[in-house]
């Protein structure tokens, strides 16, 4: 039995297992992952890259949002944001459109800049994924992204010149 009445003092007060002991028992605890998971990590990668992992996985992500470059800039959604004060964010640093809402909590769809269409919810990723898909916009030459069967992706501009 993971839980005696010795470790559990009252409702507020929680004492944990011990680290040095059992950093197993102590890690599943205190980040509430199953044991059998955390042994497997720990195994795999170590005490501390398991703990790093743990700690990450409990945290809230940061929402990303994408302008929609069809109604305004990201500049135009970012200060329609901030002047909402629905956030404290940054330009996202490879999307060219997208906006990190940090610390944001709630409801996006709530705000009329959303509602007026000046920006959706998109990752980062997704964002980049779309602006390879139509290179055309993006960039003055266009760019063709080819899965090659050995897994490899090889950019090809416009006059042949393969980068690997």
């Amino acid at each position: 039995m993971l839980f005696s009445e010795k470790s559990v003092a009252t409702k507020t007060k929680f004492s944990f297992p011990d680290r040095g002991k059992s950093p197993v028992e102590y890690l599943s605890v205190f980040y509430s992952y199953p044991e059998w998971l955390v042994r497997k990590w720990i195994r795999e990668w170590g005490v501390n890259f398991a703990e790093a992992l743990l700690d990450s996985q409990n945290r809230i992500p940061t929402l990303t949002v994408r302008s929609n470059p069809l109604r305004a800039d990201r500049a135009v959604a970012y200060h329609r944001l901030e002047a909402e004060k629905v956030f404290r964010g940054n330009q996202t640093p490879y999307s060219p459109q997208g906006i990190r809402l940090e610390d944001f909590r709630g409801r996006v769809d709530q705000g009329k800049a959303f509602q007026e269409g000046l920006f959706q919810v998109q990752d980062e990723a997704a964002q980049l994924t779309s602006i390879l898909a139509s290179p055309l916009q993006a960039t003055p030459f266009w760019i063709s992204v080819r899965v090659m069967a050995e897994r490899r992706l090889i950019l090809q501009n416009s006059w042949g010149i393969r980068v690997k």
